[in-house]
């Protein structure tokens, strides 16, 4: 059985609230989420997002479809829900970034210490 415009919109709902529970940090402590925690998160909302403007361009909403009226209502809050969040998700990337420069600092001095350290016979 295929799955209806509405549970196809539920669905990424739902999938899009479990994006905003896992990025929020809980009580003022970080996320503790590892870069490819990161990256695989933001990747599937992107996906999400456009797979569901996709899903809701190629369907009519007619005045008796009560159901999908409804779900497109629910989908609509927690998108603002995420709208709220963006200036979170963008500090939480900003983060990410400064963490990866800095092991990138570190690593290229880690690199630079092994190589004027080797002997050369």
């Amino acid at each position: 059985m295929n799955p209806t415009t509405s549970d196809s919109l539920r669905a990424a709902r739902e999938r899009l609230t479990s994006f905003l529970a896992r990025v929020q940090p809980s009580k003022g402590c970080a996320t503790g989420l590892t870069t490819r925690e990161i990256n695989r998160l933001f990747s599937q909302l992107l996906s999400d997002l456009r797979n569901t403007e996709r899903l809701l361009q190629q369907k009519e909403v007619s005045e008796q479809d009560t159901d999908l009226k409804d779900e497109i209502a629910c989908y609509r809050g927690t998108l603002l829900r995420l709208q709220e969040a963006m200036p979170h998700l963008y500090a939480l990337l900003m983060m990410e970034r400064v963490r990866l420069e800095s092991e990138g600092v570190r690593l290229r001095k880690a690199s630079a210490w092994a190589d004027a350290s080797k002997i050369t016979v």
